[in-house]
C-alpha cells in the first residue's frame, strides 16, 4: 500500500507542518487507488498469553470504496497485575471520480491494563514479575471522525479536511488512594490549494494553506488547558527537469493562545513567523545534493 516516503528534516519543515514538527517530519505515501474488494480474517499467538484476532472486509460498490476492519488483542504481560486488553475498530469510505474526492472515516481503540508500578532492585531481583499494587488499574479510550474534499477549479487542487478527536485515560490507585481522568477533546480544519504549471523546460508549484484548531484537556480535578491555534502559509517550487536544479522558497505565520485555569489562571499569546527557502541539485537519479536557507 506504500508508493514512497518523504523525509523533512528540521528546521526545513516549519513552513508546511508549523513549529509542532520539532523531530522533523516522515511523510509516507500511500495507494491513491480504492481499498479493494474481500476479506482478510488472521489470529496470532505468542508469549506472554499474547493473543491476537484481526478481519478487514473491503467492498466496491459505484465510485464508493467501503471498508470495515476489527482488531482485539490480550496479553499477560511480563509482570503481575500488566494485563492488558486492547479492542479497536476502523471504518472508511472512499468515492473518487475524475478529479473530485470524498474521504470519510471513523477509528475508535480501547484499551485496559493493570498498572504494577515500580519496584526495588533487590525485590525485582528476586521475582522480576513482583508488583506492590496489584489492583492499580488504568483504561484508554480514543476516538476520531474524519471528512475530507477534494477536487479541481481553474486549475487548482484544492483539499479541505476536517478532524475531530477524542481520548479519555483514566488511572486508578488504589494503594495510594486516588485516581485521575484526563478528557481530551481536538478539532481540526485544513485548507490547501495548489497550482501546478509548465514553461518548456520550467515545472512550478504554487501552495496556500490554512490550518484552525482547538485542543482541549479537562481534569477530574477541575483544572482545565486550552490552545487555539491558527495558521496561514504558503509556498513556490520551480524547477529545471532538464538539469534537475529546483529551489524554493515559503513563509508562515501562526497565531497561538494557551489558556490554563486551576488554582492559579493564566495564558499566553503567541505569535510566530517563519520563512525558508532552499536549492536542490540531482546529480544522478538516486542522489540529490539541498541547500537550504532558513529564517524566523
Amino acid at each position: 500500500d506504500v508508493t514512497g516516503v518523504q523525509t523533512c528534516a528540521l528546521p526545513i519543515c516549519s513552513v508546511m507542518y508549523g513549529e509542532g514538527a520539532t523531530g522533523g517530519v516522515i511523510n509516507i505515501l500511500t495507494h491513491k487507488k480504492g481499498i479493494g474488494q474481500g476479506g482478510q480474517v488472521g489470529a496470532r499467538v505468542g508469549s506472554y498469553g499474547q493473543r491476537e484476532t484481526q478481519a478487514t472486509l473491503g467492498k466496491e460498490i459505484g465510485d464508493w470504496s467501503l471498508m470495515a476492519s476489527g482488531f482485539e488483542r490480550h496479553a499477560n504481560n511480563h509482570r503481575d497485575n500488566f494485563k492488558s486488553n486492547e479492542q479497536s475498530m476502523l471504518l472508511q469510505g472512499n468515492w473518487r471520480k475524475e478529479s473530485n474526492s470524498i474521504n470519510l472515516r471513523y477509528a475508535s481503540q480501547t484499551l485496559t491494563s493493570g498498572l504494577p508500578g515500580g519496584v526495588n532492585l533487590s525485590d525485582f531481583m528476586n521475582r522480576s514479575r513482583l508488583s506492590y499494587k496489584p489492583q492499580d488499574h488504568g483504561k484508554t479510550t480514543a476516538e476520531s471522525w474524519f471528512a475530507g474534499l477534494g477536487g479541481v477549479v481553474s486549475g487548482w487542487n484544492w483539499v479541505s479536511e476536517l478532524t475531530h478527536k477524542r481520548k479519555n485515560v483514566e488511572s486508578v490507585y488504589v494503594v495510594d488512594g486516588y485516581a485521575t481522568l484526563n478528557q481530551t477533546p481536538t478539532n481540526r480544519l485544513g485548507l490547501r490549494a495548489w497550482y501546478k504549471d509548465q514553461m518548456g523546460a520550467l515545472e512550478s508549484k504554487t501552495l496556500l494553506g490554512f490550518d484552525d484548531e482547538i485542543w482541549t484537556q479537562n481534569r477530574n480535578d477541575g483544572s482545565r488547558i486550552e490552545q487555539k491555534m491558527q495558521a496561514i502559509y504558503g509556498k513556490y517550487e520551480l524547477s529545471h527537469r532538464t538539469s534537475g536544479v529546483s529551489g524554493f522558497v515559503g513563509a508562515r505565520r501562526t497565531l497561538a493562545q494557551k489558556q490554563a485555569s486551576s488554582g492559579i489562571d493564566g495564558g499566553v499569546n503567541d505569535r510566530n513567523t517563519s520563512a525558508d527557502g532552499g536549492r536542490s541539485e540531482e546529480h544522478t537519479s538516486e542522489l540529490q545534493s539541498h541547500h537550504d536557507l532558513v529564517c524566523r
